[in-house]
């Protein structure tokens, strides 16, 4: 008998349980509380991008794709004051032109780098108008050496890299990053999905973690894991229906 590996791995939702418990008890979590139900914020957030902006990918890259939670608020920061053209996705694709794109001087890039602020102060885009991206900074739950990640279960940023694979704008050979608190690493395999997100780096507070060598990122979009309700309130996935 055959006896497929996942059966004996645990769910997202009970590794995700964990990882917020963990934090909470030993006290490493920080505003907003509580830490469940989202990318949790953490003490020493900057010391984990510290170690990310010692890369030479975050050297290289001009145009950039961050998360718009509260830990990888600090990137964000960063690359606008380092004049880098950042991407967010608008929350939950609940708009054609679903992309911000924040560009601003120096000393406008802590307000801009806020959620508030990136939506004021930034420019949404439909996917087409975008530059190629040249980094990805994820914001996770879990993560792993072998680059498997866990969000916090909505699916929307795997869904977000695979619009911009599918309007060229991003390639499976991109570096995807992420930052996260030292307790978020474990050595438990998941149970991963076709359309996961695969990382190459993962910044902690201590550490820099290169992930081992994976197959190429799949990056499709994978419709039928998603429902006829889920596509109505994205208006992009039924522009991208109607032209298929």
């Amino acid at each position: 008998m055959i006896i497929d590996k996942n059966q004996l791995l645990r769910t997202k939702k009970e590794i995700r349980e964990e990882i917020w418990t963990k934090m909470t008890q030993k006290k490493v979590g920080a505003f907003p509380f509580p830490l469940y139900g989202r990318i949790s914020n953490f003490l020493r957030a900057n010391d984990a991008a510290q170690r990310l902006f010692s890369l030479q990918i975050w050297e290289n890259a001009q145009y950039v794709k961050i998360n718009p939670d509260s830990p990888q608020r600090w990137v964000r920061q960063r690359a606008l004051e380092e004049g880098k053209i950042l991407y967010m996705a608008v929350p939950r694709l609940r708009s054609l032109k679903c992309f911000i794109r924040i560009q601003v001087p120096p000393q406008l890039a802590k307000k801009a780098s806020s959620i508030r602020g990136a939506f004021k102060m930034g420019e949404s885009l439909h996917p087409r108008a975008m530059r190629p991206i040249e980094l990805v900074i994820m914001g996770s739950v879990a993560v792993n050496s072998y680059g498997e990640r866990i969000g916090k279960g909505g699916g929307y940023g795997d869904l977000e890299l695979a619009l911009a694979h599918k309007f060229h704008v991003l390639s499976p050979d991109t570096p995807i990053v992420t930052t996260v608190h030292d307790l978020q690493v474990t050595t438990e395999r998941f149970r991963l999905t076709p359309h996961d997100a695969l990382l190459d780096y993962i910044a902690t507070p201590t550490k820099m973690i290169r992930c081992e060598e994976h197959s190429q990122k799949n990056l499709k979009i994978f419709w039928e894991a998603l429902s006829s309700e889920q596509i109505k309130k994205m208006p992009i996935l039924n522009e991208l229906q109607k032209l298929s």
